[in-house]
């Protein structure tokens, strides 16, 4: 099976989340399986279940996801 590298994979919170919980548990088991691409968890400004959507998603567009990424959320992210 071939091997597909992504120049990073972002792991994507839920609403009151953080990048310490399922997204960390997300990239262990990624890890496990052989993934070597570096694996960025953001912490996302919905961890504030507060926040509107459209903080989250102007969060995403400034912080510079290199093009080809793998995007992975969780609920929210």
């Amino acid at each position: 099976m071939p091997i597909v590298k992504f120049p990073a994979i972002y792991l994507l919170h839920g609403t009151g989340g953080s990048p310490e919980g399922s997204v960390r548990l997300l990239q262990a088991e990624l890890e496990k399986c052989g993934a070597q691409q570096n694996c960025v968890r953001p912490l996302m400004p919905h961890t504030n279940p507060d926040v509107l959507p459209s903080a989250s998603v102007e969060f995403l567009h400034n912080i510079g996801i290199p093009e080809g990424a793998l995007l992975v959320g969780i609920s929210l992210g």
